[in-house]
């Protein structure tokens, strides 16, 4: 069931439905045979753990994957050209024996079995080997490799064959002798080889192309040209650059946080500033390089641009409960904003750094606000809102630039 026996027009497989889900509840109409086939699975391990012992791990895990596939699509009575199948359980497990009987033929009986598997030994043999029934097709030998005109190699004797044709009675092939292992050797040519036995792979194997494909190297991509490396590179260059004016700023023992069930988040000056002396920057790490046409977030900053590329940033700052301690959290990303001149206290002021990325100088804008009026202790952080222009323009203004003056807000 690696393969899925169908699938829809997404190549998502079909097999299975919600009715088959809802027919394993408590009084689904196959919550009993379905406890039947798990019993039997159980069996069929413990079986194998006690007296498999002969077996290799892989051939055990083969056996136990096998029987658990056709129990399940035995269960919900489903069936495929391509698998064999099934009238009951029983014949599941009869067929899971027989197959552990030929790769260990000291195995004794197992006692859960009450059914013989139906059909002659040859029939069996196929069925089992690839859930096929009766017929294994072109299409299934292509599956593993054994198709008409590739090379076949004879694992006993080394020598190579060309599969030239799939004989007329279907269950047969012609192999004609290519290249002998052994020059003195003496094989019949062509040969006839039962497709089961080609199935099996351990009398014969496809042989395996190693002839080697040049690649034209012109028509290689310049990987220091990808989109995806270029905005990576920005993006962490820029982040490298937010951190060093970060730790110049007032975020740490400038500023306290106020939270309340019915009030947004408030950033509080820890103490009085002089103008232009408070200074919060925007880190974070949501730094977001995109195609020039792609559309910005509607809550991001826009922090740069260049020929087909623009640069982003917006919070990355968890929620505060006052119960536990954030992931991480930048004042600057808390402080509200507001058009109403006599209510704010900063503006922003973006600083503009250079980034050269693969050769190629580029110009962003870290995103700091700056007091504009004498702060005291205790007042709230308010910042002069942007204009929508303003915010997705790719200029910005220097830090130290003039100011246009803002009257101090007043304690209430």
């Amino acid at each position: 069931m690696l393969t899925s026996p169908t699938c829809d027009a997404h190549g998502y497989s079909n097999t299975f439905n919600t009715c088959d889900v809802a027919s394993l509840k408590t009084v689904g109409v196959n919550r009993a045979q379905a406890t039947q086939a798990a019993n039997l699975m159980q069996e069929a391990e413990s079986f194998l753990a006690a007296y498999g012992r002969r077996m290799d791990a892989a051939t055990i895990h083969r056996l136990l994957n096998t029987l658990e596939v056709r129990m399940v699509m035995t269960v919900h009575k489903k069936t495929c050209t391509t698998r064999a199948s099934f009238s009951s359980l029983q014949q599941v497990a009869a067929a899971f024996y027989a197959e552990a009987k030929e790769k260990d033929p000291l195995l004794p009986k197992w006692n859960m079995l009450t059914e013989e598997l139906p059909g002659s030994k040859s029939t069996s043999k196929i069925a089992v080997l690839r859930e096929t029934g009766a017929i294994i097709t072109e299409s299934i030998l292509a599956e593993k490799g054994f198709e008409v005109g590739k090379q076949v190699v004879c694992v006993e004797s080394g020598n190579m064959f060309k599969l030239s044709a799939l004989n007329a009675d279907e269950k047969t092939v012609t192999l004609k002798l290519e290249e002998k292992a052994d020059p003195k050797s003496k094989v019949k040519t062509p040969a006839t080889v039962d497709r089961s036995e080609l199935l099996l792979g351990e009398k014969w194997q496809p042989c395996k192309d190693n002839k080697l494909v040049f690649f034209d190297s012109k028509l290689l991509p310049d990987p220091t040209a990808n989109f995806d490396l270029k905005a990576a590179l920005i993006s962490g260059l820029f982040k490298q650059a937010l951190v060093a004016e970060f730790n110049k700023s007032s975020h740490d023992s400038d500023c306290k946080i106020a939270i309340s069930s019915d009030a947004p988040v408030k950033v509080i000056a820890n103490k009085p500033f002089k103008t232009g002396a408070f200074k919060l920057v925007g880190l974070t790490t949501n730094i977001m390089v995109s195609p020039i046409d792609r559309v910005l977030l509607a809550a991001s900053k826009s922090i740069g641009s260049g020929k087909d590329w623009t640069a982003s940033a917006r919070t990355a700052n968890s929620q505060l409960t006052g119960t536990a301690k954030p992931d991480f959290f930048v004042c600057y990303w808390a402080v509200p904003s507001t058009f109403e001149q006599a209510a704010v206290n900063c503006e922003h002021v973006d600083k503009t750094v250079e980034l050269t990325v693969l050769g190629k100088k580029y110009e962003l804008s870290i995103p700091i606000l700056v007091n504009t009026a004498p702060i005291a202790k205790d007042d709230e952080i308010i910042v002069l809102r942007e204009s929508s222009a303003e915010q997705s323009g790719p200029k910005r203004k220097a830090v130290g630039a003039a100011r246009p003056a803002a009257v101090k807000r007043k304690k209430p």
